[in-house]
């Protein structure tokens, strides 16, 4: 950004007391005391924005703010209750829409306890809990007086709830008794009763339900039922491709379209397919509902389609199992044309590769391949930690293991990485020790055991000398993690004893800073100074590279704060010198005036 004040930490930096990227930077500022477009909308509307904008928990948080009381004006707090089920329906959020809608306020009509029943219902079914949802229906259908659409609603959803939990038979025989009291309704019906047949295995009937339906979801469904009938599969995966790659129908029938992309691939032998539609339907953690009971949707069936593709692609090749080096070989060649292909020999090399330290190399290759898939921290727990392969947190390999660990404690799940690492022994290697020992660091800090989160990093500073860049920078992050606790004594300490230790320019200049951020932190507003100045001045004392100015910025606001009003006019008249930023030159206008304003004695009059 040119002349750009703006410095960043490290990736992976967390905390609530910074701006972006973890430092209240100059760049950041002249952001905040820019233009903002003036919101003239109710919360309500905003909050709507906000989620279409892909901030649902903010949005939520609008809602929160302004949602009127119902005991004072119900319809008012219906209405912000709707868009809140919008919102969570939105984010997947299943279990907590259900809790949502759980409560109904004593002022709520009857038409709204019906409405939010429904859809918890609904809600319970989409989160896979078909024993709470059937009980909900239950005290729907005796004790709630309802009409007769609500009541023809309700028995479907309990034939739904068959259908989720796998439960075929009862689904069949609760579907004929709907169609005995209801007859054969409209499409929606007909949809229902075609799914029930496909699961109990009866695709003929079922293909016979749909042949006169036209939506979208029915054509998906007689593709499914045609192709579980014998109809070849490749025609059925190009009408997949081709209403996938069209994307307009409705959501539900998009989902029975990848169910029909999956079978049509298992059924053609397409591995590649198959982990294609695979993949992301795992990964996603969506919703899912439409498929279960109708297309195995599992990390076990996963595993197998990329064991059964590597064999595929090994045979073609005339590759030998026990020759590792020519299966790592083809997968590294492939790996950027052919990124499934390499996933798939990856993980055959982890479960089947010769040696040990082969298998724990592949894995190790695997799990990086599927974290750099969107949503691939998802996939690779799901394909170690939901399946039958791994059943056990013993039988997951060492190095996915800690891999996994790593994740959870990104995630701030403790209990996770504390049950994957137990009993887990150090890696031989220097540098797996250090990320070891970085790992127990931040999951004593997180976990609120403070001094034996220092302790180990008191105890790795203490022998940091010789470690490479990318270990010194990830020890800091660590140490980023007590100055978010406030532990800035300790946080100084272990910064400024890195800093004695190093000999490299950025580093160093880099250590002044972050000390520079706890004293600031705990008030020390002329050592916060002090340091910034030094960070700032390290290359020489004319500096003024991005850097430079930042820190220099900061330790002008530190020395106005602290009273030292000479000393950061100085600095602001430096900085305007160094910038030609418009932008910048204003800002620094406005600090200008804000610090003779705080230096001239008060003007009273009588």
């Amino acid at each position: 950004m040119g002349d750009g004040f703006s410095i960043s930490r490290r990736a992976g930096r967390r905390s609530g007391r910074h701006l972006v990227g973890g430092v209240r930077f100059f760049f950041v500022l002249l952001l905040l005391t820019g233009s903002v477009m003036a919101v003239d909308t109710a919360p309500l509307d905003d909050a709507a924005r906000l989620a279409r904008a892909g901030a649902p928990q903010l949005a939520l948080s609008v809602l929160d703010r302004s949602q009127p009381n119902a005991a004072d004006d119900f319809d008012a707090w219906s209405t912000w209750q709707r868009e809140r089920a919008v919102i969570l329906r939105r984010q997947n959020a299943w279990e907590e829409l259900a809790a949502e809608l759980e409560v109904v306020p004593d002022a709520a009509p009857p038409t709204y306890g019906i409405w939010a029943a429904t859809e918890r219902v609904k809600a319970l079914l989409h989160a896979a809990d078909a024993v709470a949802a059937r009980q909900e229906l239950a005290a729907l259908i005796w004790q709630r007086r309802a009409g007769a659409e609500e009541l023809r609603q309700w028995r479907q959803l309990v034939i739904r709830s068959y259908v989720v939990e796998g439960r075929s038979g009862d689904a069949y025989t609760a579907m004929l008794r709907h169609r005995q009291d209801y007859g054969d309704g409209g499409t929606e019906d007909a949809v229902l009763r075609a799914r029930v047949l496909l699961g109990a295995g009866r695709p003929g009937d079922a293909a016979a339900e749909l042949t006169s339906v036209g939506n979208s979801s029915a054509q998906a469904l007689l593709a499914l039922a045609r192709l579980r009938d014998g109809a070849g599969p490749e025609g059925i995966a190009a009408e997949a491709k081709k209403q996938l790659e069209d994307d307009g129908g409705e959501e539900e029938a998009q989902w029975y379209w990848r169910g029909v992309a999956i079978e049509a691939a298992a059924a053609n032998d397409d591995f590649a397919g198959l982990i294609q539609g695979l993949e992301p339907l795992i990964a996603e953690e969506s919703d899912g509902n439409a498929l279960r009971g109708l297309v195995r949707v599992s990390s076990d069936r996963l595993w197998n389609a990329y064991l059964d593709y590597a064999r595929q692609v090994g045979n073609r090749e005339q590759l030998l199992m026990g020759d590792d080096a020519a299966w790592q070989r083809l997968a590294a060649t492939e790996s950027r044309k052919y990124p499934i292909r390499a996933r798939s020999i990856y993980a055959l090399l982890s479960v089947e590769a010769r040696s040990e330290a082969g298998r724990a190399k592949a894995g190790e290759r695997f799990a990086e391949n599927l974290i750099a898939l969107p949503s691939g921290d998802k996939l690779l727990h799901a394909l170690y930690r939901q399946s039958d392969r791994y059943g056990t947190t013993e039988a997951i390999p060492a190095t996915i293991r800690r891999i996994l660990a790593d994740r959870a404690v990104d995630g701030s799940d403790l209990a996770e990485a504390a049950k994957l690492m137990k009993g887990l022994k150090p890696p031989p290697t220097d540098k797996g020790r250090v990320m070891w020992e970085l790992r127990r660091a931040k999951i004593f800090l997180l976990g609120g055991e403070f001094q034996r989160g220092e302790a180990v990093l008191t105890e790795m500073v203490g022998r940091a000398r010789g470690l490479e860049t990318v270990l010194l920078d990830r020890l800091v992050q660590v140490i980023f993690d007590l100055q978010t606790l406030d532990r800035h004594d300790t946080a100084y300490d272990l910064l400024q004893t890195l800093y004695a230790k190093t000999t490299h320019p950025r580093l160093q200049r880099e250590l002044l800073y972050w000390m520079a951020d706890s004293r600031k932190a705990q008030g020390n507003l002329r050592v916060a100074a002090r340091l910034y100045l030094q960070s700032a001045i390290l290359p020489g004392a004319e500096s003024m590279d991005p850097w430079a100015q930042t820190a220099r910025y900061e330790a002008a606001k530190a020395l106005s704060e602290s009273g030292l009003f000479a000393d950061a006019e100085v600095i602001y008249h430096q900085l305007l010198k160094a910038t030609e930023s418009s932008q910048r030159r204003a800002v620094l206008g406005r600090e200008l005036e804000q610090l003779r304003l705080r230096n001239s004695p008060s003007q009273v009059s009588d």
